[in-house]
């Protein structure tokens, strides 16, 4: 039996899951590759199977990737679970590295690599808990350059060339202890996308457990490629994850600034013409309701 399941979510993204589960296939440590189709409708779960998964679920109906992850995970049985994004090609030493550092600290619920866009820039996934501040640091760093800014790069450069403990690490690609997984029941299938794994690992901290970003891998992620093909049901999901995420692990005046914080966003976008601006104005209006569901 293989000591990792791999688990992949796929949405309408054939070829990207064809190419993610090929370079799975080619991992030094052998994996148990389990792929989830939140139905497709481009054939995603057959390239699934013709890339070589050993178990493919298909869902009757786009359950999200949080709850597609915990069907994905019962499909298995392995002490490890690696959850990548479809868009992520995962080197071959990688899960290797990642497993290293698992076993060095009996402490650590998660590991992470570095990750980077096909052009070679480093995506700033590390420590993004959604927060006002956090928002606020991120875009401002993106805004600047990301690492290429002339004076913020150099905080950046230097925060990832180590390997370090972190608030938070991206779903993107993740190795998780089962055992960790499961004592805080998986993810939250609130979230249908995105904040899933802040949340999965402001729990997991809560219950003393420990992440790490590792700097010895890299990891390369095209990211997005959901996002693009369906951006106002991603624009919305955003949203919606985020007033969850702080209605459920913050206080009032946290909450209420947030309200403010989006009001004042969708109110500027409507005066300068935007369209996510636009976007978020309906959202708010209908009273944010969680895609797909109408709640």
């Amino acid at each position: 039996m293989s000591r990792v399941d791999a688990i992949v979510v796929s949405f309408n993204g054939a070829q990207i899951v064809h190419e993610c589960l090929a370079a799975l296939r080619n991992s030094s440590v052998a994996l148990n590759i389990i792929a989830v189709d939140n139905n497709s409708s481009d054939g995603s779960a057959t390239a699934a199977r013709d890339a070589g998964a050993d178990i493919v679920l298909e869902n009757d109906l786009n359950l999200g990737f949080g709850a597609a992850i915990n069907r994905g995970a019962k499909a298995g049985s392995a002490e490890l679970l690696l959850l990548v994004n479809p868009d992520a090609h995962v080197a071959s030493d990688t899960v290797e590295t990642l497993c290293r550092h698992l076993e060095e600290d009996s402490r650590l619920a998660a590991v992470g690599p570095k990750l980077e866009d096909p052009d070679g820039q480093l995506e700033l996934s590390v420590d993004r808990t959604m927060t006002l501040g956090s928002d606020v640091w991120f875009k401002l760093v993106e805004a600047a350059g990301g690492e290429d800014a002339p004076v913020l790069g150099g905080i950046v450069r230097r925060r990832y060339a180590e390997s370090h403990d972190a608030a938070s690490l991206t779903a993107a690609c993740l190795l998780v202890r089962r055992d960790a997984f499961d004592q805080v029941e998986g993810f939250d299938e609130d979230f249908f996308l995105y904040a899933e794994d802040v949340d999965l690992c402001l729990r997991l901290r809560h219950r003393g457990w420990k992440l790490r970003y590792a700097s010895d891998t890299t990891v390369r992620h095209v990211g997005g490629v959901a996002s693009r093909a369906h951006s106002e049901l991603s624009g919305n999901a955003y949203r919606h994850s985020q007033r969850y995420l702080y209605a459920k692990h913050n206080g009032a005046l946290a909450r209420l600034a947030l309200r403010v914080y989006l009001e004042v966003k969708a109110l500027t976008g409507l005066l300068t013409g935007s369209a996510k601006g636009r976007q978020l104005w309906r959202w708010l209006r209908a009273g944010g309701p969680r895609p797909g569901t109408g709640r």
